[in-house]
């Protein structure tokens, strides 16, 4: 902080009544950026020290792990997520030759990631729905062998459903 105290005081305020930093208007974002190189400098984590120093340690530390799990997650691996158990034939489709088929509405309103046939299919037609980290549209889905594992993500919820 004590960094932008230091760029604000040398800051002058020009004739349109802009504040200019070595003749440079000085905005937010290039203050917030003296800032967040302090806090490297001194090898923080800026959103970490601001709730530290709000906060506590601990609230610091539960605020970086939910910060991990939500922007941080790479692939759906599936690592952290809640399972649920769910019947085959439950989930059934349409039989076909090309092998075992479960119904995408269904798997979501059992998995509990919609609360009706109808959500769950504007929720599909929205491309909101990923299996494995694939955007699924088609309201069928097949399936090679059981019991079958796979993450389900509906906009930020997700679980793994084991298919038996």
């Amino acid at each position: 902080m004590a960094e932008a105290i230091q760029v604000l005081r040398a800051a002058k305020i020009s004739r349109d009544r802009r504040l200019l930093y070595h003749n440079i208007p000085l905005t937010s974002e290039k203050l917030r950026a003296v800032i967040d190189t302090a806090i490297l400098r001194a090898n923080g984590l800026a959103a970490r020290t601001i709730v530290a120093g709000f906060h506590s340690e601990e609230a610091a530390q539960a605020a970086d792990e939910n910060w991990a799990k939500q922007f941080q997650q790479g692939k759906d691996d599936g690592e952290g997520i809640e399972e649920v158990h769910l019947s085959f034939a439950d989930l059934v489709g349409p039989s076909s030759p090309a092998g075992m088929q479960i119904r995408m509405p269904k798997l979501l309103v059992k998995a509990g990631l919609a609360d009706s046939g109808a959500e769950a299919s504007r929720k599909l037609a929205e491309n909101a729905v990923k299996l494995n980290g694939n955007v699924v549209t088609s309201a069928i889905f097949p399936l090679d062998s059981l019991p079958a594992r796979i993450t389900i993500r509906v906009g930020k919820r997700a679980k793994v459903a084991v298919i038996e």
